[in-house]
């Protein structure tokens, strides 16, 4: 499949196989999973959110960003445009154009946040 052009491939057997695993060693991991990732009448979700060049925050520190205070989102990671990801990024951790922001929050703060990371002028990639 690959080799035909996918980017990615899914062995369903493999995901089941694993995620019966881990719903075995770690249920806790697996519900909280679910939560973030289900519908199940909370308004919680994780998302990935790109930061704009011309967004405000490019060169600001997550400290200096107050989005848990302010919005109550929380950075869970953040992949640099050179495809590294840093997982609980430490509050002196800059944000940088072209980052995407895997973060955690209730559906309106995310939406908040999207328009504070998107480029002013409208232009989105």
């Amino acid at each position: 499949m690959r080799r035909a052009g996918a980017d990615a491939v899914f062995a369903p057997y493999s995901i089941t196989g694993h995620r019966l695993a881990q719903s075995l060693l770690r249920p806790h991991v697996v519900q909280f999973l679910d939560f973030t990732t289900n519908d199940i009448g909370m308004d919680i979700s994780i998302e990935q959110v790109r930061v704009s060049e011309a967004s405000e925050v490019v060169s600001k520190t997550i400290r200096e960003m107050q989005l848990r205070r302010n919005m109550g989102v929380i950075v869970m990671a953040i992949r640099r445009g050179d495809g590294r990801m840093l997982f609980n990024p430490p509050a002196d951790t800059a944000v940088e154009a072209g980052d995407f922001l895997i973060v955690m929050g209730r559906h309106d703060d995310l939406t908040t946040l999207e328009t504070l990371l998107a480029d002013p002028r409208g232009a989105r990639r």
